[in-house]
């Protein structure tokens, strides 16, 4: 597909432009060029499937996928938790700062790496914001909490959910956490 592969090849070189462009610029933030990139990337990727059947109800298939992330994270199943993803994914904590996840090995290391401080997690909202036949903004607060059920903290995030070849998977996270949860 010339249009996901064109994305992908953009993300590249964008983070190798931003790369090169700190050098010069001392201040300039690699992390805003990322994104930027990161959002033309994904227009890229959409259009690659304009005529793609195959994505089912977006809306549904979407909120599918937002819960199944949320179980499977909660009963640390690494595998199935990694199937709702698309790769590369992308997580924007509330600092703006970007973690890139190129593929499904780096994403698995850095779970089984950093295990959660917080025993669950639940959904006290899941509502679609946007969407389109292939890809849906997907607005969750999450609520934590600790092994005695006790509530450690509840944020906000926007989540991108995109179809690539038939299957639904999360490829942003941009996240509202206070850094004490």
């Amino acid at each position: 597909m010339p249009g996901a592969h064109a994305g992908h090849q953009f993300i590249k070189a964008a983070r190798l432009w931003s790369s090169h462009r700190l050098l010069y610029c001392g201040r300039m933030s690699n992390h805003t060029l990322t994104a930027f990139a990161l959002i033309i990337g994904l227009t890229l990727t959409g259009a690659a499937h304009a005529n793609d059947d195959s994505c089912g109800n977006p809306s549904d298939s979407a909120l599918a996928v937002a819960g199944s992330y949320l179980d499977t994270f909660n009963s640390s199943d690494i595998q199935a938790h990694v199937a709702t993803l698309q790769f590369p994914t992308y997580l924007v904590n509330d600092g703006g700062q970007v973690y890139d996840f190129p593929d499904s090995k780096a994403y698995a290391a850095m779970v089984r790496q950093y295990p959660a401080p917080w025993h669950h997690e639940e959904f006290v909202e899941k509502v679609v914001a946007h969407q389109s036949t292939h890809k849906v903004h997907v607005r969750v607060k999450i609520r934590r909490f600790a092994e005695d059920n006790s509530v450690l903290g509840t944020h906000d995030s926007l989540w991108v959910i995109a179809c690539r070849d038939g299957n639904w998977g999360i490829v942003v996270r941009s996240t509202f956490v206070s850094h004490e949860q």
